[in-house]
């Protein structure tokens, strides 16, 4: 008997930005072979604006010739179900591929990128001009996600590059939804010798792993793990987050537990209708903004833990 065919597809959707990180995450579990995301901030030459508020998110999927139509009748079933879970609707639109060029898309859209004042992403497959001063980052998109080019990423990237100049590098760091890594890799490269990064996706986990090896960090530099708040032992100086408005929210107490008395939060993946919400949680647990970050429909927060009020003689 011979072998069987293997074929190529996409799932392509439009849904809201604030789901993206759930979306992926439930692709990621669903035999995704790559996801690659794009909103107004970052779109193609020549494709028409998105709605606001909206992303467009493709899919890549491989399955046995004879299995493709149940494989997608399942994902259609499954996606439906959750979907509604997250509170809106986005029909599935399939595209086959061509086996030997499916990577090759991931190309079209990341190129070597200049980000604050000395860092510099570069895909494996070209190479940028290095300057002296810079602190370049190699990372391979079709991996997984996380390349520096979205401006929830960029804007950590840039704070991170202000805090090394004064936070002390060898106090605790943590990269809370770490993705890729690249946030980790950022912070490591920039001098911070204290790291750990956990995401609740394993997925993530094994594309961090890879990326760490091909920047050359040394394994265990950085522990990374499916860890919970809860289960982290250490408490950190800084912690950076870039997830999700709502679990920011939701996570916030945990979050602030795991912060020193002097520590300070980078946090991102906010649409700026958001962002007040938030700042206000964490107002209210006893931090101020020191520094932000807007850009197109994004913004990231710098919150510092004020000092505690002396007490009355």
């Amino acid at each position: 008997m011979g072998e069987e065919q293997l074929v190529w597809f996409n799932a392509e959707l439009d849904l809201p930005l604030e789901a993206v990180e759930n979306v992926r995450s439930f692709f990621w579990a669903n035999e995704a072979v790559g996801v690659v995301t794009i909103d107004n901030e970052a779109l193609p030459p020549g494709m028409d604006r998105l709605p606001e508020g909206t992303a467009r998110m493709t899919v890549s999927f491989s399955a046995e010739e004879k299995d493709k139509a149940v494989f997608q009748k399942r994902l259609i079933r499954e996606w439906k179900a959750a979907s509604i879970t997250m509170g809106f609707s986005a029909p599935l639109r399939f595209t086959d591929l061509n086996p030997d060029g499916w990577q090759d898309k991931w190309k079209e859209f990341f190129h070597p990128l200049r980000i604050g004042k000395h860092l510099l992403v570069q895909p494996t497959w070209e190479e940028a001009d290095i300057l002296p001063d810079d602190v370049v980052l190699t990372i391979d998109p079709g991996m997984a996600f996380g390349t520096g080019g979205h401006e929830t990423t960029s804007m950590c990237m840039e704070l991170l590059e202000s805090l090394s100049e004064t936070v002390n590098p060898d106090l605790p760091l943590l990269d809370l939804g770490c993705g890729s890594g690249i946030l980790a890799m950022t912070a490591y490269k920039l001098g911070f010798s204290s790291l750990e990064a956990t995401d609740i996706d394993p997925e993530a986990i094994r594309v961090s792993l890879e990326n760490f090896q091909l920047n050359g960090i040394p394994e265990g530099a950085i522990p990374v793990s499916t860890k919970s708040l809860d289960d982290l032992t250490d408490s950190f100086e800084l912690i950076v987050a870039n997830i999700l408005a709502g679990t920011l929210i939701d996570l916030a107490p945990q979050i602030v537990a795991k912060l020193s008395p002097t520590g300070q939060l980078v946090l991102s993946g906010i649409l700026q209708s958001q962002g007040q919400e938030v700042r206000h949680v964490y107002e209210t647990l006893g931090f101020s903004l020191k520094d932000s970050r807007v850009r197109g429909e994004w913004v990231a927060l710098l919150m510092q833990r004020e000092d505690p009020k002396p007490s009355a003689q």
